[in-house]
């Protein structure tokens, strides 16, 4: 988050004055799961009840995505790990399409598959969604009271419902982006801030920040332009 400082003329690029950086927990990247649940409480009050075709397909979805959540939240995709998955299933599949040429038995995986049915109800899809929205809003309203921001002179962390604060001086900050997983980066931009200040024996250490590469780039624009102000 930024605040951004009126243009001096029209046209003329805005100056960022503030920028905020908050961490998050990895809850955050059930966001796909919560949207299909949506979609799928809003489509299977379309149908009347007993429509098990309907139901089996919303049910599929749901738990394929869901799966995709667990999926993203247990392990770290780094590139190399990403890489090396993406070549272990090209080989499955080419081993697969070898074996079948033999013994013939992906007809009758896929047959099997076609015959699962993962059912829900209305009140499952509702249910879930409004769980997960509550426990979204108690996250947003939380980070409100913690979190860190940069201003041209001083970086102040923010922490608590009373307004606890510690300011150091950016002169002599430092700081590194690292992204530790591809999935997160895809969900949401996310990935790790690491801010060094002078005075303070450990770093702010912000985990899973959305849209990281813009703080970066925001943050590098808001101390270039204090060493201009120095150097002038």
């Amino acid at each position: 988050m930024t605040q951004p400082s009126p243009p001096s003329a029209k046209g003329a690029p805005r100056d960022i004055d503030v920028v905020i950086v908050r961490s998050y927990p990895k809850v955050i990247f059930f966001y796909p799961s919560v949207i299909v649940a949506a979609l799928c409480c809003f489509f299977a009050g379309a149908f009347p009840p007993g429509q098990s075709t309907h139901a089996a397909t919303f049910g599929m979805i749901f738990m394929i995505v869901f799966f995709f959540n667990v999926f993203v939240i247990s392990f770290e995709f780094r590139t190399w790990v990403a890489l090396l998955c993406t070549m272990a299933l090209i080989a499955l599949a080419l081993l697969a399409y070898v074996i079948n040429q033999s013994w013939h038995f992906l007809p009758a995986l896929f047959n099997f598959l076609r015959q699962i049915k993962i059912e829900m109800s209305w009140w499952f899809y509702f249910s879930y969604t409004v769980v997960m929205a509550l426990i979204f809003f108690i996250i947003w309203l939380i980070r409100r009271f913690y979190y860190i921001e940069i201003k041209s002179n001083e970086v102040v962390y923010r922490q608590g419902l009373f307004g606890d604060v510690e300011r150091h001086d950016t002169r002599g900050m430092k700081h590194t982006k690292e992204i530790n997983d591809l999935l997160e980066l895809l969900l949401l931009g996310s990935g790790l801030l690491v801010i060094t200040v002078p005075g303070r024996r450990e770093p702010f250490i912000m985990e899973h920040v959305p849209w990281v590469n813009r703080r970066e780039q925001e943050i590098m624009q808001l101390t270039s332009r204090q060493s201009v102000e120095i150097e002038t």
